[in-house]
Order: C-alpha cells, then sequence, then structure tokens
C-alpha cells in the first residue's frame, strides 16, 4: 500500500471500508473511488501484467491488519465503465463470434459430462495496459539487432520474451498481447515442425498484414542448423584440446622415461 506510512489509522479505516451510497457524500465518494482506481493502475503497469483477480488486488493492498473491504465494487465499477474486462469476455473480443460460441458449446458440454463446482477467481484485464505492451513490443522488436531476429521482423517466441523481459515478464500476459496484436493484424503466427513458435512483426513502414512466408522459414532451419554445427564445432574443439593436452603430457612422461634409462 503507498504512501500508508503517513496516513492514520482513522483514514486508512476509511479508505479500506465499504463504498457508502455516493448521493450521502458525492466528493468523498469519487476520491475514494478514483484512489482505489489510479492505485489499481500503478500496480498492474509497475508489474507489467495486465491479468490480476480480485484476490490479488486484496492481497497486494493489505497494509498491516487492513484489507480493502472496496475492492468489489470498484472492480464492478471498473467494468461498467470498460477501463477493465473480464478475461473470457477480452479473449471473446478478440477471437470473434465463432470461438465465444465454440469455447460456450465446450465449457457447457465439458460441465456436463463433469459436473463440478468452479471456484476459481475470475480474472480481469486492464485493457488499456495489453494496448500498451503491444506497443512496447512492438517498438522492442524494431530495434533488436540481426543477431536476435530470424530475419528482420521475425522472431522466435523464446526469444521474443527473453528479449521483453523487462517489458512483460508474465508469460500468460505475453501470451495475451501477441493475441491482440494477431487480432489487430500486427503480429502473425507459425507452428514449425519441431513446436517452435516463429513471430513476424509489423515493420513501422508497412502497412500490409505480416504474413510469415516460406523464406522465413527456411532462413529460421537454415539458422537453426548452424547454431548446431556451431555448437558441435565448439563441443569438438574442446574435446580436441582436452585431448592435446593429454597427448603432450604423455609425450613428457615417454621422454622422461627413455631419458631415465639411456643417459
Amino acid at each position: 500500500m503507498q504512501n500508508s506510512q503517513t496516513v492514520d489509522d482513522e483514514t486508512l479505516q476509511h479508505m479500506f471500508s465499504k463504498f457508502r451510497s455516493k448521493e450521502s457524500n458525492p466528493n468523498g465518494y469519487s476520491r475514494k473511488l478514483q484512489f482505489w482506481m489510479d492505485s489499481i493502475r500503478n500496480l498492474v503497469y509497475s508489474k507489467g501484467n495486465p491479468i490480476f483477480t480480485l484476490g490479488q488486488l486484496k492481497q497486494e493492498f493489505q497494509w498491516k491488519n487492513y484489507i480493502p473491504a472496496c475492492l468489489d465494487h470498484v472492480i464492478f465499477e471498473m467494468l461498467k465503465s470498460g477501463i477493465i474486462m473480464t478475461r473470457t469476455e477480452y479473449e471473446n473480443s478478440l477471437y470473434g463470434w465463432f470461438y465465444k460460441n465454440l469455447q460456450k458449446i465446450l465449457r457447457e458440454s465439458w460441465n456436463y459430462i463433469f459436473p463440478h463446482n468452479d471456484e476459481r477467481e475470475i480474472e480481469y484485464v486492464y485493457v488499456a495496459l495489453v494496448k500498451s505492451l503491444g506497443e512496447q513490443i512492438l517498438c522492442k522488436v524494431q530495434k533488436l539487432s540481426l543477431d536476435s531476429t530470424i530475419s528482420g521482423n521475425v522472431i522466435s517466441w523464446n526469444e521474443l520474451r527473453r528479449e521483453i523481459a523487462d517489458i512483460c515478464p508474465v508469460k500468460r500476459a505475453l501470451d495475451l498481447v501477441l493475441s491482440y496484436l494477431q487480432s489487430v493484424r500486427l503480429v502473425s503466427s507459425y507452428q514449425t515442425d519441431d513446436a517452435e513458435t516463429l513471430l513476424k512483426f509489423c515493420l513501422s513502414s508497412e502497412n500490409l498484414y505480416p504474413e510469415i512466408t516460406d523464406i522465413d522459414i527456411s532462413i529460421y532451419k537454415i539458422q537453426k542448423l548452424t547454431a548446431k554445427l556451431q555448437t558441435e564445432v565448439e563441443l569438438f574443439n574442446e574435446a580436441l584440446s582436452k585431448y592435446a593436452v593429454l597427448f603432450y603430457m604423455f609425450i613428457v612422461i615417454l621422454f622422461n622415461t627413455v631419458e631415465f634409462y639411456f643417459f
């Protein structure tokens, strides 16, 4: 909880308590709501992770013995204003009606066959942060050296994750951001035969969908083969160096032995 050291217990109790009716104190209601909305925004932006749950917020904002009892209402207001969405709704908005209906059918079928009580917490997505992370990742990829990419704007998923760890460190968040970028046609993906995911990003100078071509795939295969051969050569040279040392020691011992017997 930021700046809690300078806040007295009475103020904390007020800020952490449930909301009273807006009509009874409009200004106080608005200030309190804005305080918590700003706090949530600062939290998710500082972590580079737009996905969160109500339980996680309560844990993050706990101070001493105080646990916010008003966050459910803050979530409600943020949902109503479109600042956040449930993760399910957000993913549906990216993939369209077909994915939404297919997901619903599969979920209902699964629940019918294997009935259970779903006690998992609802996940929420801070919409603006997804877009912001997408823009940062695009900018980062465009500035990467050729050593990190396959061919300019083509990069493997694993390499991308290493390169943007300071921007978006959580895997689930990165997957969501990439889904957003795919939905706005700023990145395309391709699964290789060895289960590696290749990503091709739209360059700043282009307006075309960055479709991965056969040339991109061929370059990836050549680079992977080159890296494998380089590793094998390094291992061979390392082994050769060890054998060279052993051979030198053998010659020295042999020479000393001959010298001892004949001289």
